[in-house]
């Protein structure tokens, strides 16, 4: 009986032996030593020689003092576990092509499979594939089969992805996926309430002629540079739409003329900067652009009082071949800068071609509203020469994360608490001399009270003149109208409210 289903071990009958018995075939011996023997055969032998024919219940112990596992078919210790080691990939290169190992070596993709990386460096294109164990190389895409942004990886960034068995889907958060990061609005030139897609050319000197929402041309020369919303141009990611910048009429700037695009930035919206004090936070700006002048450009800050500023340059290598460019800004521990409140904290713009006086340094903040280099592209001076850019922004750190998107609804919002178009209408008994108000309420209140101007009249009996816009408070507006004649008489207008920096 060599064993019971206990696993106990009894000698068969005629044992003990009996002192002089004689060993004999047919007496207790063989018996004995034949149940000895199928009992030794049903034991596992400590060497490995011996493998199981059937489970092995281990009644609640533990296989202690193990190994790590080093093959697919073995069991993993719970160090292993802990640590990684089973899903970890070693050996990762590459920022776009991703090659790594994982130890085991796994001989096929399976859907399923989860790894975790370290990122080499970031990417620069949203076509990133990932290849293990030389398997093949298999995108990594984001919710489904989108394509993650460029920077969403970056250099030291832990990566978590599951093959779903045609791609890796990242399934740790992404850069991209965090909200509130851009400091810009209308960075992608999505808005346009100003002009739509129509092309303008400012004729006027005043300050901050504002050609698209949020964004402004300031020069002391009219005429000379043409603005335009446009469908982004091929090989600019990320964005549908960019704005491009021509030289209507080429100019060579004098040593105080200057060219600027630049967007006022309000202090509630960078209140964590804390430029201007001893815990200055760095930024990290990005921007895509393309240019049919190849060369040196270069962008700015500027503090609103124009004694504070810091040059950064981007290089357009190639003409009319967008390029993706991030730059790290330190912070600003000097004076000038005004408190944080619903006025204007900041400029940031790219020069256009402004004269030598605003020449200096790149890389280091400095005293004065300077806004270029010596050496940097006069794209004024150039007749027919543009650039065309999107995809703006800066945050707070030091790490080039990917433009943030947000919804084309959250970005509409942001601009109209600068600009808006706006609606209102009245139908009256009119009498002849007298004055008629309509009200404008704003759910979403303005930087501050705003100012108003006539856009189109769509429906207009028994008034003459233009309205009269009173600004009661941040949401909201009066609107007057005169009326010239007797009887029933109504309007229904549109008007820009404007609480611009």
């Amino acid at each position: 009986m060599s064993r019971d289903g206990s696993g106990n071990y009894s000698l068969p009958a005629g044992n003990p032996v009996v002192t002089n018995t004689i060993i004999s075939s047919g007496g207790w011996a063989n018996p004995t030593l034949n149940d000895i023997a199928a009992a030794l055969t049903q034991s596992l032998s400590k060497d490995g020689q011996t493998v199981p024919t059937a489970n092995l219940p281990m009644g609640n112990f533990r296989h202690t003092a193990v190994a790590n596992a080093v093959n697919r078919n073995e069991y993993a210790t719970a160090a292993q576990m802990q640590d990684g080691g089973l899903t970890a990939l070693s050996s990762v290169a590459g920022t776009d092509t991703i090659t790594a190992t994982t130890a085991p070596a796994i001989g096929a993709y399976a859907a399923g499979q989860c790894f975790d990386f370290i990122a080499a460096g970031a990417n620069t294109t949203t076509a990133v594939t990932l290849n293990i164990n030389g398997l093949g190389a298999k995108n990594i895409t984001k919710l489904g089969a989108a394509l993650i942004n460029i920077g969403d990886f970056q250099v030291g960034m832990s990566v978590r992805v599951r093959y779903d068995g045609t791609q890796f889907q990242v399934i740790s958060p992404l850069l991209s996926s965090f909200s509130g990061k851009n400091r810009l609005i209308n960075g992608d030139f999505r808005i346009s309430q100003y002009n739509a897609a129509s092309a303008v050319t400012p004729a006027t000197t005043a300050a901050n002629v504002y050609v698209i929402d949020r964004w402004a041309h300031f020069s002391n020369q009219a005429s000379k540079l043409t603005y335009q919303q446009v469908t982004a141009p091929s090989g600019f990611v990320g964005v549908a739409f960019a704005e491009k910048i021509s030289v209507a009429s080429a100019f060579a700037a004098g040593a105080g003329d200057y060219f600027h695009f630049r967007q006022p930035v309000e202090g509630l919206n960078v209140q964590d900067l804390q430029w201007g004090t001893p815990s200055a936070k760095p930024v990290t700006v990005q921007i895509q652009a393309s240019a049919s002048l190849t060369g040196t450009y270069s962008v700015f800050f500027s503090n609103y009082a124009g004694s504070r500023s810091y040059i950064a340059t981007i290089n357009i290598a190639v003409a009319n071949t967008p390029q993706f460019f991030s730059i790290t800004v330190p912070g600003d521990t000097g004076g000038g800068w005004a408190a944080i409140g619903t006025t204007g904290f900041l400029y940031f713009g790219t020069d256009l071609g402004s004269g030598s006086s605003f020449n200096a340094t790149a890389g280091a903040w400095g005293g004065g509203y300077t806004t270029r280099t010596s050496g940097s592209v006069s794209l004024v001076a150039n007749a027919g020469a543009s650039i065309t850019v999107s995809g703006t922004g800066f945050e707070v750190g030091t790490v080039a994360n990917p433009f943030e998107q947000r919804t084309y609804s959250q970005e509409l919002s942001l601009c109209n608490r600068y600009y808006r178009i706006a609606t209102y209408g009245l139908t009256i008994s009119t009498s002849s001399g007298s004055q008629y108000y309509a009200n404008i309420y704003l759910q979403e209140p303005m930087r501050v009270a705003p100012t108003g101007a006539l856009v189109a009249s769509n429906y207009l009996v028994n008034f003459a003149g233009s309205p009269s816009y009173s600004p009661v408070g941040p949401n909201w507006v009066t609107v007057a109208r005169t009326a010239n004649a007797t009887g029933l008489g109504g309007f229904f207008e549109s008007c820009s409210l404007s609480a611009e920096l």
